[in-house]
């Protein structure tokens, strides 16, 4: 119905996607409240066929940042996501997309103190190549 009337005023874009479907918010999960220094969500060698990120919600009283880190030594990790909280004032940060990480890729977050960080995050891990 939603299809039909965005075509019917002329928004062509629309028009050609075959289908306005769900997407699934991922079979696995992870939640950890209080975790200092680096964290391991998925090992390198947990992604051996690529993982698809789905969500990640954080909720920081400290700066908290979720990295893709690449195979091999001596790579540099790429940020995927960061919470920054002002003085006095919770932080809160979403993944504002679905994320593709290639096989390899570890998943890892890292705050600067123990403090009551909460975290969530689901994801899909591939089965096979």
């Amino acid at each position: 119905m939603l299809k039909n009337l965005i075509c019917v005023l002329g928004l062509s874009v629309a028009c050609l996607s075959p289908s306005f479907a769900d997407e699934p918010i991922g079979g696995s999960y992870f939640t950890n409240s209080g975790v200092s220094s680096g964290y391991t969500i998925i090992s390198s060698a947990t992604n051996a066929n690529g993982l698809h990120l789905k969500t990640i919600v954080v909720a920081c009283s400290q700066n908290v940042w979720f990295n893709a880190v690449p195979p091999g030594s001596g790579v540099a990790s790429r940020l995927i996501l960061a919470c920054n909280p002002q003085s006095n004032a919770q932080g809160i940060a979403s993944l504002p997309y679905p994320l593709y990480l290639p096989p390899g890729y570890a998943f890892t977050f890292s705050t600067g103190s123990s403090s009551s960080n909460q975290v969530y995050v689901t994801y899909d891990l591939n089965n096979g190549p």
